[in-house]
């Protein structure tokens, strides 16, 4: 029940039939692990070229393992993408578009993730334009997680956070400029560490004042989950709890997040999430947010009966 995870407490073939088990609704990412990190011309969101990297970025490496000399290589590495190939990175307009490399504990190969962000919607998926792909009512905080082989669509509703939080529940933060890494769009990048009761929960490298639109939808989107996450807490036994867990997926469900947007980001558990692109200027398509009317629906609490 980690962030940007697949796990969960049910399960389900996601690369099969595109369906989110209750865990994985919680983390409403619903993709295949062999897609390949590049970009794709997907119709009305522009075209994105090969990015091609030496290998998986940080290894097989944990949380905080990232060297000092792979950390600059990695960040003048993002600075070089973005400088060629983002549009009107400092504009504001009604629409973005993010493209990120994912990767899941144990595994060297990453997938795309690309998400669609506007006022009123948060859509993620693998970059195609077709009926699998999570979907975000910013207007009413409800998640839609979509599968065209089945035909469904899983609605998660906000939900209060019923469950309480543990006796010892201390939160740090360690944040380090980088002064000699290159800058995101003119903004000098923080290395950032969140901890919870000395457990090391998250490393990031975040960019204050980048993308802050998209910054806030995300935001509204983890505190949405963080309901449903709480849920499926309150029904796992403690041991199979951590402190790291209930901070991030419940009761901090954004503190990632806090710090600028971050544009690589490492759970305790492996899983990486690196920024490859990103355009400020793409019209939005009202199709691609919209759901398909004939799909069945269905709630996380059914699929625990």
């Amino acid at each position: 029940m980690n962030r940007y995870t697949y796990k969960t407490v049910g399960s389900g073939s996601v690369c099969r039939t595109r369906r989110l088990g209750p865990r994985q609704a919680s983390c409403g990412l619903a993709r295949c692990r062999d897609s390949k990190a590049q970009g794709r011309d997907s119709s009305g969101t522009g075209k994105y070229r090969e990015i091609k990297r030496g290998g998986a970025p940080g290894g097989a490496q944990r949380v905080g393992k990232l060297s000092h000399c792979r950390t600059v290589c990695l960040l003048a590495l993002l600075a070089a993408v973005f400088a060629v190939g983002c549009s009107g990175g400092s504009s504001s307009s009604d629409g973005f578009v993010l493209l990120f490399d994912e990767r899941e504990p144990g595994f060297t190969e990453f997938s795309q993730t690309r998400m669609l962000v506007t006022a009123d919607f948060l859509r993620i998926d693998d970059g195609s334009d077709g009926n699998d792909f999570l979907l975000f009512d910013r207007q009413t905080r409800a998640i839609y997680n979509v599968s065209a082989e089945d035909q469904t669509v899983l609605v998660i509703e906000p939900l209060p956070i019923d469950i309480s939080a543990p006796e010892r529940f201390e939160h740090d933060v360690e944040k380090t400029l980088l002064k000699e890494a290159p800058k995101i769009d003119g903004r000098p990048v923080q290395h950032v560490i969140l901890s919870t009761n000395g457990e090391r929960c998250y490393e990031l490298y975040a960019v204050a004042g980048l993308l802050e639109a998209p910054r806030t939808a995300l935001a509204e989107f983890y505190q949405t989950l963080a309901g449903e996450q709480a849920v499926v807490v309150g029904a796992t036994p403690p041991e199979f709890q951590s402190d790291c867990q209930l901070a991030n997926d419940i009761f901090l469900p954004d503190r990632h997040l806090r710090h600028g947007f971050p544009i690589r980001s490492e759970d305790m558990n492996g899983r990486l999430r690196i920024m490859a692109d990103y355009r400020t200027d793409w019209e939005p398509q009202s199709a691609l947010f919209e759901l398909p009317a004939d799909y069945r629906r269905y709630s996380p609490a059914e699929m625990r009966l």
